[in-house]
């Protein structure tokens, strides 16, 4: 069973190469790769060519972002199952064997999540996870289970999860296409940022699901594909693209349940808007795409398989202090930085 592998780099010039040496060791096959370049400058692009001569690069004249660079190549695969990965990732040498074996234990499974644990800043192996899956809060915001714990093999039980993150995430095909809007797998008016979340979101919706492994383990810079972006640019794309994913995805009736999660949420995000007021550039953006939001919703809304109660199952309540706490934390650098 062939499985596509896309590879995506933006200025990863001190790992891409691991990266993709972990793909060339892996124990399964067959594969097909596939190494798209989104414009860097910082070299790595002719350290690819340099050290992979054999391997065909696809490099784009413009950062395209994730969205668009993975869609062009998924539409062009032909592998059964598609993994993306980012460059700041290195799996081990049985990932793609144990994602598709979990993948193939039901042919509602759509998409599959390894346990990412985390590397460290000289980009070596760690004990601190990183994902073992998605989850999505009541307030409709994702994080990722199991986050900056200790892996102690808490997660070692293969279930089913709200999604998978896009940095090492496997889909099954015929669920890319199934669930893609207008011709897009990911809605590219994400351009990077939640947009796995919202594929998660409305696979589910679709009657998909994702199921997670703990036997296929990955490693993960956090940050790192997006290290030499601008982080006030980053926060923007983040605090636009929840509201695009809740608009298309969120049905009334489940929003009306967790209302008061969902009030809690936007104070914190009214005081972040006070902190930070270059944040007012994503809500004119937001209002600026709402057309085509809607239009994607009503076509979401049509299709979806699923009642709303079902995917109430997987929304997970965090005490408002902590949440609120972590997110100043989280965006902290972002709002006071120079860039």
């Amino acid at each position: 069973m062939l499985v596509s592998v896309i590879i995506l780099n933006w200025n990863n010039i001190d790992i891409i190469c691991d990266c993709i040496s972990s793909v060339l060791k892996q124990d399964y096959a067959p594969l097909e790769l596939f190494v798209i370049d989104n414009n860097s400058g910082d070299g790595s692009r002719e350290k690819i060519r340099s050290e992979f001569p054999e391997i065909k690069l696809i490099e784009n004249s413009t950062n395209l972002g994730f969205c668009k660079a993975n869609n062009n190549v998924i539409s062009r695969s032909k592998g059964e199952f598609v993994l993306l990965l980012n460059a700041d990732v290195i799996i081990e040498q049985d990932y793609v064997k144990e994602m598709v074996k979990a993948a193939q234990s039901s042919e509602k499974i759509g998409s599959a999540a390894g346990k990412l644990l985390k590397l460290d800043p000289d980009n070596r192996k760690t004990d601190i996870i990183d994902s073992t899956g998605h989850l999505l809060t009541k307030s409709f915001c994702p994080f990722n289970r199991g986050q900056r714990e200790k892996d102690r093999g808490q997660y070692n039980v293969q279930e089913n999860v709200f999604g998978t993150t896009g940095a090492a995430a496997l889909y099954r095909k015929k669920m890319l296409e199934d669930t893609k809007i207008n011709g897009e797998y990911f809605d590219e008016l994400f351009f990077a940022f939640y947009e796995d979340t919202d594929l998660d979101w409305r696979a589910q919706l679709f009657g998909w699901r994702c199921v997670f492994t703990s036997k296929a383990v990955a490693y993960h810079y956090r940050g790192g594909s997006v290290k030499g972006a601008d982080r006030k640019w980053i926060h923007k794309h983040y605090f636009k693209n929840r509201y695009m994913m809740v608009f298309k995805n969120a049905t009334l009736d489940l929003m009306l349940r967790n209302m008061h999660h969902i009030i809690l949420f936007e104070i914190a995000s009214f005081i972040e808007l006070i902190l930070a007021p270059y944040l007012m550039f994503s809500i004119f953006t937001f209002l600026k795409y709402l057309p085509q939001i809607l239009i994607k919703r009503g076509i979401i809304q049509k299709r979806r398989r699923v009642a709303s109660k079902e995917i109430g199952k997987f929304l997970v309540c965090i005490e408002f202090k902590k949440r609120f706490r972590n997110r100043l934390n989280s965006y902290r650098q972002m709002i006071f930085s120079k860039g």
